[in-house]
């Protein structure tokens, strides 16, 4: 990036955002002018309407030979409405709403079916909770900016939870507990051509106690449905093939300390069938505060898996260390390990707010490759970047 502007605000009713974004060019690629733009304005108490536009523009270089991003060196558009339907009075003092969007994007080799759509039904309270949230991608659908997980298929996703609190004598409740959660969720994908199913997922929480003292104890069962359209490399030399249908089960166990004490730790046990075979897997996530400003987080994840293919591990680490040195000046360092890919990453980033709104960044990023053919860590590349925020109020 070489240079950004920025603009939000508000004008009565209406909430404004504008960003535009200039990037160099770098290997080949195009530098790029990048647009977005979101009006807002608010409708009724708790509601509101809005449109959204984004532009990705490359810019030709005649004298070089340049590779066109996406395929095109077309301007790129994407233009979008939504709208939110809110009440917090819904019986009295019940909480719900409705929101829906459409998007439009740019098809340069106009074929149609390059928008995407979805309304979400939301009722958020404190007994229970239903949500219904409906998304369909078009083949074509390309966003300007922005991405999208697959295209050519359409997603349910339903909850329904219950969250009963006991009784409180004395004002203690039986062991501790502030509230249980029990319920269900979907994850339920298809494919638009000829709505066969892509991947079903319910996450049944058959337990989950809330304790005043901020800690927690979760059991979940996950029954899944996975059909591959196409081949998923699991390991090396082991590629579960396009076309492959799968129902497994995964049995999930959590315990959350309170993330207020000087040391928490959050593990959690999963297990159970996948795809053709077993996986076991175990996220051991802790958090130290020595003093006010200092934070260590070690994170690390264990996976056992077996398939008819073969046996194999993979293991996760990684360290975040955020000081604070006062109000104004704070430095994060972050470095990750997996074994997969047998990279080392560091990131660190410095951050100086030199007056509200008016921020220096200076971030350095390094990764190494763990080599097995010099027994020692060999670096893949470095880089440092720095970020000026300045920001005008009128």
């Amino acid at each position: 990036i070489d240079v950004g502007v920025k603009l939000t605000g508000q004008a009565g009713r209406q909430n404004l955002g504008l960003m535009q974004i200039r990037t160099g060019r770098e290997d080949g690629t195009p530098g790029e002018d990048v647009t977005a733009l979101r009006v807002r304005r608010n409708v009724l108490r708790e509601s509101y309407v809005g449109v959204l536009y984004t532009r990705r523009d490359a810019r030709t270089d005649g004298s070089r030979p340049l590779t066109a991003p996406l395929g095109t060196f077309d301007a790129l558009h994407t233009l979008g409405a939504d709208f939110r339907l809110g009440t917090t009075t819904f019986r009295g003092s019940q909480n719900m709403h409705l929101e829906g969007f459409y998007l439009a994007t740019t098809n340069p080799l106009k074929t149609g079916k390059s928008g995407s759509w979805g309304a979400n039904f939301e009722y958020p309270n404190d007994r229970y909770i239903g949500r219904f949230n409906y998304r369909e991608v078009q083949e074509n659908y390309d966003p300007a900016v922005g991405f999208t997980l697959r295209n050519a298929y359409r997603r349910y996703a339903p909850q329904a939870r219950f969250q009963p609190r006991p009784k409180r004598v004395r004002g203690r409740t039986k062991f501790g507990v502030q509230q249980y959660q029990f319920g269900v969720s979907g994850d339920l994908q298809y494919l638009t051509a000829n709505n066969d199913p892509l991947f079903r997922q319910w996450d049944v929480t058959v337990f989950q106690a809330n304790f005043q003292s901020q800690e927690q104890i979760q059991v979940h069962v996950l029954p899944t449905y996975e059909k591959l359209d196409r081949g998923f490399r699991v390991a090396n030399r082991v590629t579960l093939p396009i076309g492959s249908e799968y129902n497994y089960t995964r049995y999930r166990f959590q315990l959350n300390t309170a993330s207020r004490r000087k040391f928490s730790i959050q593990p959690q046990w999963e297990t159970g069938s996948f795809y053709s075979g077993d996986r076991d897997q175990l996220i051991v996530d802790t958090a130290f505060r020595p003093r006010t400003g200092i934070v260590l987080d070690l994170y690390g994840e264990w996976n056992r898996i077996a398939l008819p293919d073969g046996r194999f591990t993979a293991r996760l680490y990684r360290s975040v260390l955020d000081t604070q040195f006062n109000p104004w000046i704070s430095l994060s360092n972050n470095v990750q390990y997996d074994s997969v890919s047998a990279v080392l990453g560091w990131q660190s980033r410095f951050r100086w707010i030199l007056t509200p709104g008016n921020d220096l960044y200076i971030v350095y990023n390094h990764n190494w490759l763990d080599d097995p053919v010099v027994n020692r860590f060999t670096t893949l590349d470095r880089r440092a970047s720095s970020k000026f925020l300045y920001t005008y109020r009128f």
